[in-house]
């Protein structure tokens, strides 16, 4: 614009989803809130978000936000675990590859602790920005079977316990939905049809809601 002081002009963007960011956690088990930032981004009614009782994911934020139905919620993240869907900037992902190459890092064994350090910004490690999404947009999900079966990395006390099929923290599974859908379903079935805001949704369903961004004091929790 002309006439604007060079002050308070904005740089160019290199990214179109701007450059302020990382490291985006769309999909993990749990997150780190760190204590500089309280900001939070409340996307609400969101009609896709799991009932508070049926969440796996995990995070430490404020209450007055995780005790919220319908609502999803984007915050600075720190420390966080699994990968189960994550979006990068370019240069977010040199900075990765570097840190994972270089030694002792070449020496860790899970690759979404190393990044969680990097989110948590861990002295001895290069820091990302990160972002996190509450409850994820993306889960695992699990078919019915023995509960020995679902993991190789958890110890299962009742190692013949069978489980239903099932996805964490996702209303309408892509997976769990794909047969009927298939078979000529014309709608998306929710997990919990008595506890979501609808228990099926058309499958070219174009669902809209509103955000607003909030800021809460530590100390008034």
């Amino acid at each position: 614009m002309q006439g604007t002081p060079s002050s308070t002009r904005r740089p160019p963007s290199i990214s179109p989803y701007g450059d302020a960011w990382d490291f985006l956690w769309v999909g993990a088990c749990s997150y780190d809130q760190p204590y500089h930032d309280h900001r939070y981004y409340l996307v609400s009614p969101d009609p896709t978000v799991a009932p508070i009782n049926r969440r796996h994911t995990t995070w430490d934020g404020p209450e007055r936000i995780t005790s919220l139905n319908n609502t999803r919620t984007i915050f600075r993240a720190g420390y966080g675990s699994c990968t189960t869907g994550y979006a990068v900037t370019q240069a977010a992902a040199r900075r990765m590859l570097t840190a994972i190459s270089l030694p002792p890092n070449v020496e860790e064994s899970a690759i979404d602790r190393k990044y969680g350090r990097m989110c948590a910004h861990n002295k001895d490690e290069l820091p990302l920005n990160c972002f996190g999404v509450y409850p994820p947009l993306l889960s695992m999900h699990r078919f019915a079977g023995l509960l020995s079966a679902d993991s190789e990395i958890e110890d299962h006390s009742k190692e013949d316990e069978v489980h239903p099929e099932y996805a964490h923290d996702i209303v309408y599974s892509t997976t769990m939905n794909l047969l009927p859908v298939a078979k000529g379903a014309k709608t998306y079935r929710s997990q919990w049809p008595d506890e979501t805001l609808n228990a099926e949704v058309p499958l070219n369903a174009k669902l809209e809601w509103e955000g607003k961004t909030v800021f809460i004091d530590p100390f008034e929790e």
